[in-house]
């Protein structure tokens, strides 16, 4: 008898309920894409305040070429070799790869916050997570011969922006589970909070 006290008591121990997941894989900030993209682009704004300059026409030459590139990959076209050439030469390669960030986050933020929970909302936001990494290790490379510190700096303001990313990915994924099909509605006169 003693024993299967003792067995039901040891079983008991074990029937708890599995842990909360840690704080980084909880929603700590809910609140709208709209708000959350204006907390990205004062980010994004500081980070590249010591980047060189790429603008909206040079960043359409880079697209046009990835797209001739692709198409060669799919057997249609040459690749535009000659033209990423020039496109490397000139350093404008080099620039797309550091303000990448600039123009296709706010893009594929915009684009999910139009379109209701789950996977094409989802991927959009991983796709702009993945742009402002890649775009954050290329300002740190081309900005920490001059200097650690300003890389360091600049380099985190893309850090945060992919951790907020993260956490809209994160509280989309808790709306989902509570059964919402859309994001939180979204008040243009909202102040835009602090945080990671």
């Amino acid at each position: 008898m003693k024993r299967a006290a003792l067995f039901a008591l040891f079983l008991a121990g074990c029937t708890t309920t599995p842990p909360a997941p840690p704080a980084y894989e909880r929603c700590r900030t809910p609140m709208p894409l709209e708000l959350r993209l204006k907390r990205m682009e004062g980010r994004l704004a500081a980070a590249y305040a010591h980047a060189p300059p790429l603008s909206e026409a040079e960043r359409k030459q880079v697209l046009d070429l990835a797209a001739c590139a692709g198409a060669a990959a799919l057997g249609s076209g040459s690749g535009c070799t000659r033209e990423w050439e020039g496109a490397r030469a000139s350093g404008l390669e080099a620039r797309y790869r550091i303000r990448g960030a600039q123009y296709s986050v706010p893009e594929y933020v915009n684009r999910a916050a139009a379109a209701p929970l789950g996977g094409p909302r989802t991927s959009d936001l991983l796709t702009a997570m993945l742009s402002a990494e890649e775009s954050r290790d290329a300002l740190f490379a081309h900005l920490s011969p001059s200097g650690l510190r300003r890389a360091n700096d600049d380099s985190l303001q893309l850090m945060l922006v992919s951790a907020d990313l993260q956490q809209a990915i994160i509280c989309d994924a808790e709306d989902q589970a509570r059964g919402k099909t859309h994001g939180a509605p979204f008040d243009p006169a909202a102040s835009v909070p602090p945080g990671p």
